[in-house]
């Protein structure tokens, strides 16, 4: 599950105007706001430990957090100093995406 973060006072304000609109689209984007808090707060109180807030991260948040540890990947021949922090978020999620390695499974 993807984790949501949310501005409970800006929501509640654009939740206000939404709803008051004559616009059945706006009236249901309010809808969804709603439903999002809901699912975002019912996600935050499941995460118990570290180890589940890392199982629940998407491969992109979990490459950006993986992004400022030691990479295995070294030599990469792509970095240079400008744009390393791109590219290792990008090498990341690709590895993330990866079928796991003959070698790997047994781990």
């Amino acid at each position: 599950m993807t984790n949501v973060y949310t501005y409970p006072e800006m929501n509640k304000i654009v939740k206000a105007l939404l709803k008051n609109s004559d616009e059945p689209m706006l009236q249901y984007a309010a809808a969804r706001i709603e439903e999002l808090e809901k699912v975002a707060g019912e996600a935050e109180t499941q995460i118990k430990t570290n180890a589940d807030r890392i199982r629940a991260m998407t491969n992109y948040e979990l490459a950006v957090y993986l992004e400022g540890c030691v990479c295995p990947f070294v030599p990469c021949p792509e970095i240079n100093a400008g744009a390393r922090k791109e590219h290792c978020i990008r090498c990341w999620s690709k590895w993330l995406e990866q079928e796991v390695d003959d070698a790997e499974k047994d781990i």
